[in-house]
């Protein structure tokens, strides 16, 4: 009952307002010109919206009201069950996504050969989609190409003797312990992160020497606002929504040199990571947890809003030199990359 009068309510409310608007705006300056070349109709949006009572507040009570009742965000975004937010991305699948999925492939297999004559291994952490971790919390399902992403990218990887861990399966086994994806963000929990860094860790081990110890102790955790909660800005509203910030759990992770004397040169960093905002962000510790769970020191030159391609890109166009310590890249990919039709 309630779903067949909500679109009802909605439609007067915004009839309400509107009728209120437009009594309160001064639209001299739009019939100041003829109805000629369309610049009447700009002047009266403008008026319009200029006029809109308490504009802020105004639109939190439609995006909570297209939330509340519909499911509907902002573009960029998709509403879930329960309050979880999904990033539109991963549902994308957008013309040409068959031939950027062919070339990142291609560009993987060609940089793991020119790591090779650097005697440097490749690790790819491909990173499974949110959405494919946590699929029975969608309310629309995703794209036939999307869903079968994952398993070819990484069987061709295979084909090809790439390094590349399922991190599918350790995250779904890992989720039944603790949350490995925030709900409303994109990114995974510091958990998940380690699940991810634990699986790795054998790939990383036998390609490096050097061996380092790490304390590990509880910090403060913190309240984040998930980067998803920008397609819904719902202000105040919010709380009622159930659209609130997520505890992120954080530890002190820092690598004890007790076998290093005081002249004593340190040991070369033998380890690279190379990726996304996944591993750039402090806050998801995946650089800290791949050093601890490989005991090695980790070098991180990943980079935030980048995609995983340039960076890796500018690695081996200016950090790969005949004096370099590397032997090991972990390059962290998440899938949607690989056909996203902005990188």
């Amino acid at each position: 009952m309630f779903e067949k009068y909500s679109g009802a309510v909605l439609v007067g409310l915004l009839a309400c307002v509107g009728i209120a608007t437009a009594l309160r705006a001064d639209f001299s300056s739009a019939f100041a010109t003829d109805f000629e070349d369309g610049s009447t109709q700009q002047e009266l949006e403008i008026a319009f919206d200029d006029s809109l009572p308490h504009r802020s507040a105004s639109l939190s009570i439609w995006n909570a009201l297209r939330f509340g009742l519909f499911q509907e965000t902002a573009e960029g975004a998709v509403a879930g069950k329960g309050g979880w937010l999904f990033t539109a991305e991963e549902y994308e699948n957008a013309l040409g996504a068959d031939l950027r999925f062919a070339n990142a492939i291609d560009t993987i297999v060609g940089t793991a050969a020119t790591l090779r004559t650097h005697d440097i291994h490749l690790v790819v952490a491909l990173i499974p989609d949110k959405s494919r971790i946590y699929s029975e919390f969608l309310r629309a399902n995703r794209p036939a190409p999307v869903l079968g992403r994952f398993a070819t990218a990484r069987a061709l990887m295979l084909e090809n003797g790439i390094d590349a861990p399922d991190l599918a399966s350790a995250l779904m086994k890992a989720r039944e312990e603790a949350p490995v994806f925030l709900e409303r963000d994109t990114h995974w929990t510091p958990f998940g992160a380690q699940t991810v860094a634990q699986t790795l860790a054998g790939s990383v081990r036998a390609h490096s020497q050097n061996r380092s110890e790490f304390e590990v102790t509880p910090a403060p955790a913190i309240a984040h606002s998930g980067d998803l909660l920008n397609f819904v800005e719902t202000g105040p509203f919010a709380e009622g929504l159930g659209l609130l910030p997520e505890t992120v759990a954080q530890f002190d992770i820092y690598p004890i040199n007790g076998s290093v004397g005081l002249f004593d040169d340190p040991a070369p960093v033998e380890v690279v990571l190379i990726g996304t905002s996944y591993s750039a962000d402090a806050l998801w510790q995946f650089a800290d947890f791949l050093g601890l769970e490989s005991e090695a020191e980790v070098l991180n030159l990943s980079q935030v809003g980048r995609g995983p391609f340039l960076p890796m890109a500018e690695f081996l166009k200016a950090d790969i030199t005949a004096e370099n310590s590397f032997s090991v890249v972990v390059w962290e990919i998440p899938e949607r990359f690989l056909t996203l039709s902005e990188f």
